[in-house]
């Protein structure tokens, strides 16, 4: 189903508090996927760079249209995995949310339209399609390979990318699709246990307390990622700044207030900076 399907339907049960808590979670989820998915693409992308090199300026082939396709099927398949993880994911945050609110009585319908506006990128599209832009991964090789005075471009490499691209966009949507099918067989269970072990009667409870809490730790995940994300600004701005004064810097920024710089300095890395 899509959300589409519940637009009729009665105004949502849940407390917006918790909604909006439910929102807050996912949206993080996305982030912590589009970070993976960098990680992946840079990791498939040395691939093809190190056949560049090691192969091709060797033998001095004026084409690496072959090395380019297969790593235009890894990041498909790269695609296709995160798609697959993707609807079970959202429902997670949903259901922990839910657990840890005490919410005693839930709707179904209300649980699939909330799983599907955030599941689906357009209709029924899953947001991993914009992960397989051929016209943008076209682009990127075309870069690599002009640094090379080699021509990506060939007859035969695009005849077999655009079937790729078709087979990839297939692939992820009947990925996704059956992977949403197993979320609401889940639902269906959840809904089920839980009108067995409580009684119609009670009303919804709600722990504000718990609420709260979460919302701490998603301000807090969210601060770190800040701090991050201006850590590579100025990191790249000069490489030869210390940790130290980049977290002074930092301080004395909004994001940074009240904050001392040892906790600037501890979180405000990846493992892979």
């Amino acid at each position: 189903m899509t959300k589409k399907d519940y637009s009729s339907q009665s105004t949502p049960r849940l407390p917006e508090e918790i909604r909006n808590l439910i929102a807050r979670k996912v949206r993080h989820l996305r982030r912590e996927q589009d970070i993976r998915w960098g990680e992946l693409k840079r990791a498939t992308y040395a691939k093809l760079r190190d056949k560049l090199v090691k192969e091709f300026i060797a033998l001095r082939v004026r084409h690496y249209h072959v090395f380019s396709g297969a790593v235009y099927k890894e990041i498909v398949a790269n695609a296709v995995v995160i798609t697959q993880e993707w609807p079970g994911m959202v429902w997670g945050a949903i259901a922990s949310t839910l657990d840890n609110a005490q919410i005693a009585l839930v709707d179904g319908q209300e649980l699939e339209s909330i799983v599907d506006e955030y599941v689906w990128e357009i209709g029924d599209a899953p947001f991993t399609l914009k992960y397989i832009d051929l016209q943008k991964y076209k682009e990127s090789v075309q870069r690599e390979a002009s640094r090379y005075g080699l021509n990506a471009s060939h007859p035969t490499s695009d005849r077999y990318l655009s079937l790729e691209v078709v087979a990839g966009q297939c692939s992820i949507k009947n990925t996704g699709r059956r992977e949403r099918d197993l979320v609401s067989i889940a639902i269906a269970e959840y809904v089920i246990s839980h009108s067995q072990i409580i009684s119609p009667k009670t009303p919804p409870s709600f722990d504000s307390i718990i609420i709260r809490r979460e919302a701490r730790k998603l301000d807090t995940q969210d601060m770190y990622e800040n701090w991050r994300k201006k850590y590579r600004e100025l990191k790249k701005e000069n490489s030869g700044s210390t940790d130290s004064s980049i977290a002074i810097k930092i301080s004395k920024m909004s994001i940074g207030q009240g904050k001392s710089t040892g906790t600037i300095r501890k979180n405000m890395k990846t493992r892979e900076n």
